[in-house]
């Protein structure tokens, strides 16, 4: 395991919502007595606002720990940050200053490591300090709606792709897709599992589920990724279930339209449905085990759904749950035949969820499942990419 490195993780997350995969991944290393910080430009400041703070005594934080990791806001030295060039010159300055900055800082340390996740901020790397390692962490097939704006993500991941020293997929697909963009090596590392979190005693729920009839259920936000048409066909046909959505609406500005706002709200006003908004992490396992049957319904039309690997998978497979997915590449894998049905349609959705309820899910599946969960979680992630970074691999 990676111990006493400073890592540098560049996220597009604010800082106050920093997604899951980027928080786990920290927490592992910062246990493991690596120097971790996280840098957000969301939330970046101008001279012009640091001086006038300064007239109004108002003290800015640059930097601000929690659980032993380190929360970085970036200063912009250049004014017209309105301009999006000027924008990525403030970025790629505050960058290059940051890490001559840290160097100094943890002098005594051997090990400088960028740990990359999205290609949005790949023209990082278009300059990079000899003695810091970059690892490119592949984690998603990330794309974007507007043409403009997604070929600056697919400039971002051959950048980044062909700039890093270590690059790492959570999946066979994506190393498929991303290997023929590099020469370089692509490794194939667990997918990042908070087992810690389920193997817990289950806690007592506290949110009323009737089980008058079956539960299908999904965990996870919702958004653009779902497959509203087969959903909607689904619900609207087979009243003598019970449909559990667990997670809030996502609505993103850049990506969610008009229409799929109206498509959630018509989701979830069918007959049959149940929304759970919001839920304390500690608390999912527990609604996980309330469900009969665990889907998975991402519209393929999408590339993103199409190459991911829904960290969702290993949650419905601790707890044991037989699970319906639409035919995402990873999960058509030959090690997943008997453990996830696919289809794609309403009917095969149909015909698969009446035939998971007619009896009960083998035990000798759930035995296969759990411990397909306990080998991905994240501190066998982090100890196999670590073992690669060392060179004993």
């Amino acid at each position: 395991m990676l111990k006493k490195s400073v890592i540098l993780i560049p996220t597009i997350e604010t800082p106050n919502q920093v997604c899951d995969f980027v928080w786990q991944t920290s927490r592992v290393l910062s246990n493991h007595g690596n120097y971790v910080y996280i840098l957000s430009f969301e939330h970046a400041s101008s001279l012009k606002e640091i001086l006038s703070g300064t007239f109004n005594k108002k003290k800015f934080k640059f930097i601000s720990t929690k659980h032993n990791i380190n929360y970085l806001k970036p200063i912009y030295l250049i004014p017209f940050r309105r301009f999006n060039f000027i924008t990525h010159i403030n970025q790629l300055i505050y960058f290059l200053i940051l890490q001559l900055i840290l160097k100094i800082k943890h002098f005594s340390t051997k090990k400088y490591l960028h740990w990359m996740f999205f290609p949005h901020l790949g023209f990082l790397f278009k300059t990079k300090i000899f003695f810091w390692e970059t690892t490119y962490d592949i984690i998603d097939f990330y794309t974007f709606p507007d043409s403009k704006q997604n070929k600056k993500i697919e400039q971002g991941k051959k950048i980044l792709l062909n700039k890093s020293d270590h690059l790492f997929a959570i999946s066979h697909s994506l190393k498929k897709y991303c290997q023929t963009l590099t020469t370089k090596k692509i490794s194939i590392v667990p997918q990042g599992f908070s087992h810690h979190i389920f193997e817990r005693k289950l806690e007592k729920l506290f949110i009323k589920i009737s089980k008058n009839k079956p539960i299908i259920g999904f965990v996870g936000q919702l958004n653009e990724r779902l497959d509203f048409q087969l959903l909607i066909k689904l619900i609207s046909e087979n009243q003598d279930w019970n449909f559990i959505f667990v997670g809030p609406k996502d609505l993103q500005k850049n990506l969610s339209t008009k229409k799929i706002k109206n498509l959630i709200n018509s989701l979830l006003s069918l007959g049959g449905v149940t929304w759970v908004d919001q839920v304390p992490k500690k608390q999912i396992p527990s609604l996980i085990n309330q469900f009969d049957v665990c889907i998975i319904p991402y519209d393929i039309s999408h590339d993103f759904n199409h190459y991911c690997y829904p960290m969702k998978l290993f949650e419905y497979f601790y707890l044991g749950k037989p699970i319906i997915s639409t035919p995402i590449k990873e999960l058509e894998l030959t090690k997943f035949k008997n453990l996830i049905k696919i289809s794609n349609t309403a009917q095969g959705w149909e015909n698969h969820i009446s035939d998971l309820l007619s009896k009960p899910w083998p035990k000798k599946y759930q035995l296969q499942q759990r411990q397909l969960a306990v080998d991905n979680s994240w501190t066998n992630k982090i100890e196999a990419i670590s073992q690669i970074i060392d060179g004993k691999i």
